[in-house]
């Protein structure tokens, strides 16, 4: 099985390269956030490689660390989650903010995702709650924001609203603070003009 490759972009498409490696051209399938705008057509890069055989064909996935590498194996060990929708996934966000939402139990947010749906988000969430945080992805909430988060959402169920339109409210409000030293006293109060919106 390949596990990495290093070469040069022969094509580039939004989720699909043509890597050339020692004469060989490979046909790479990666999320749309994996390579810069400095990666374009004769660059060399590095990839670390999930490669997937089906009876009639052999699939390249690539990602630039080995952090996403193990993310995407984690996703699609998920029933009824293939390598297409955890592209998908890890293209409209970033590891660290996925991360994020499922140790915070946010499966609105999780529901928007391209493919997911509710009952997908809920399923995402209760077989990789325990699994996330052992793949050691960076810039993520350390556990006194997730605490700061539950604790808002707390807040807003005991006020009288609902604990979907809470955690949506208050994960609004965490993007737009976008601070993550913010105080809960805070995060409550920029949630509640959310849920006056």
């Amino acid at each position: 099985m390949i596990s990495f490759l290093t070469g040069k972009i022969l094509e580039k498409e939004a989720t699909k390269i043509t890597l050339g490696v020692n004469g060989v051209g490979y046909e790479v399938f990666l999320p749309t956030n994996t390579l810069s705008e400095n990666d374009s057509v004769g660059a060399n890069v590095n990839l670390f490689i999930v490669t997937i055989v089906r009876e009639d064909l052999i699939n390249l996935f690539g990602f630039s660390s080995k952090e996403e590498k193990k993310l995407f194996n984690l996703l699609i060990s998920i029933n009824k989650i293939g390598p297409k929708i955890a592209l998908g996934i890890m293209s409209s966000i970033s590891p660290a903010e996925l991360q994020d939402i499922i140790i915070s139990n946010n499966q609105v947010a999780l529901s928007k995702l391209p493919g997911i749906g509710p009952k997908g988000a809920a399923k995402i969430i209760l077989e990789l709650k325990d699994k996330i945080n052992q793949i050691g992805i960076a810039n993520s909430l350390e556990n006194n924001n997730v605490t700061v988060i539950n604790e808002a959402v707390s807040a807003l169920n005991t006020l009288g609203f609902s604990n979907t339109f809470s955690q949506k409210s208050v994960s609004n409000a965490y993007k737009e603070a976008n601070n993550p030293n913010i105080k809960v006293e805070e995060l409550i109060r920029l949630s509640l003009k959310h849920a006056q919106k």
